[in-house]
């Protein structure tokens, strides 16, 4: 079945214009206690609303790493949407007993490899309104000192070998573990640690004196 076969009923829920003004607080009410694990499960058992909790579950984030992957929001929407027609049409091929999270991201990475044949992107800086680091504050002055910050720091990253930054995003903005990571990027983990560490390096020569990356984040 082709993928534009299944987009009409598997992501009949994507659109923001439904009747329910709030589509995911049923969805939370049931499933907002179950891990992903248990939520694929009630999927692969034949209930499509595990699915669905798991597509909203990781919108944000997922779609997050994927605007920083490819530096474009649209074009990470659009991954975002392929990988999980993917995780849809290939989960018999999702081994019982490992974690969801990142076989879902390997499969986020490969999409948009696919799609888009992920390097540099045109421009380092993030869309507007997307920012690296949190720039929530009562500082007006520190709000504008963050947000150069968040600048300069997307600048480096589009400057980083695609594996390096592959490795900083997942680690530093979606907080997988090296194990993890290794089985996303299908790459061993000390080799991972080894990009992390070059990646770091790499940062903070590009950087300069801007003491964005704490010493201690350095893998061991």
């Amino acid at each position: 079945m082709s993928g534009d076969a299944l987009r009409p009923a598997t992501f009949k829920f994507l659109p923001r214009n439904r009747l329910d003004p709030n589509p995911g607080f049923a969805l939370f009410m049931e499933h907002g206690e179950l891990n992903d694990e248990e939520c694929f499960d009630k999927f692969i058992g034949g209930d499509e609303s595990g699915f669905e909790a798991l597509v909203r579950r990781y919108e944000a984030p997922l779609t997050n790493f994927l605007v920083r992957l490819t530096g474009n929001r649209a074009s990470a929407e659009d991954a975002f949407q392929d990988a999980f027609l993917r995780v849809y049409e290939k989960r018999h091929l999702f081994k019982p007993g490992l974690p969801f999270k990142p076989w879902l991201y390997r499969i986020a990475v490969n999409a948009a490899r696919d799609r888009f044949r992920v390097s540099r992107h045109e421009s380092g800086a993030l869309p507007e309104g997307e920012d690296v680091l949190d720039t929530s504050s009562p500082s007006p002055l520190r709000e504008i000192s963050r947000r150069e910050i968040a600048d300069r720091v997307a600048v480096a990253l589009e400057q980083l070998p695609a594996v390096q930054k592959q490795v900083f995003l997942l680690r530093e903005y979606d907080d997988l573990s090296y194990t993890d990571i290794s089985e996303v990027l299908q790459r061993p983990v000390n080799t991972v640690k080894s990009d992390m560490r070059r990646g770091l390096e790499h940062l903070r020569q590009l950087l300069g004196s801007l003491e964005v990356l704490a010493v201690e984040g350095m893998p061991s």
